[in-house]
């Protein structure tokens, strides 16, 4: 696809891990999106509400890239429309990726950037933390989130690991 100097547009990006997959929600504005499917003369009223083939899922597959330790890709296993809203001209997607228990480390996000130059991606990461992408800047690097309930759990148990001891030495 040939790469379009139009008004500038931005999709939106959310990462949920969820037991082995981790599901990543796309919000796209369907002007710029239309412009994709022009080119592949579909409209997207057409398009399904899931899709794990056809050139959609194969052109997310190419642009959507979560990376795992040591550079392993998580594979895309569907694409799920939520729907359009008609106030905002808004596309919603799931798109599922089969993590088999590895934390993303790396995204690669050129989504769109074919169709339109200016397009920017927008990844929430934390509550009103987002992480931008552009055709300048299309990789970052995932922040890792410390499992703080096991941490505690071993301070709980070294603590009562360190009380018995104690009573044990005093007793003696």
């Amino acid at each position: 696809m040939n790469a379009k100097r139009i008004t500038p547009s931005k999709a939106y990006f959310e990462f949920f891990q969820i037991n082995k997959k981790v599901e990543v929600k796309v919000i796209i504005p369907c002007e710029i999106f239309q412009i994709f499917f022009d080119q592949q003369n579909q409209l997207i009223d057409e398009i399904p509400n899931v899709i794990s083939t056809g050139f959609f899922f194969d052109y997310v597959k190419e642009n959507l890239i979560l990376l795992g330790s040591k550079g392993s890709r998580f594979d895309l296993a569907e694409i799920v429309k939520i729907g359009k809203d008609d106030g905002t001209n808004m596309m919603a997607f799931n798109m599922v990726f089969n993590s088999k228990n590895k934390s993303v480390q790396n995204v690669v996000n050129t989504f769109l950037f074919d169709v339109n130059e200016l397009h920017v991606n927008s990844h929430k990461i934390a509550e009103d933390e987002f992480i931008v992408t552009s055709v300048d800047d299309e990789i970052f690097a995932f922040p890792q989130r410390r499992n703080t309930q096991m941490i505690w759990t071993i301070v709980f148990i070294l603590a009562l690991m360190i009380i018995a001891f104690l009573i044990y030495m005093v007793k003696s």
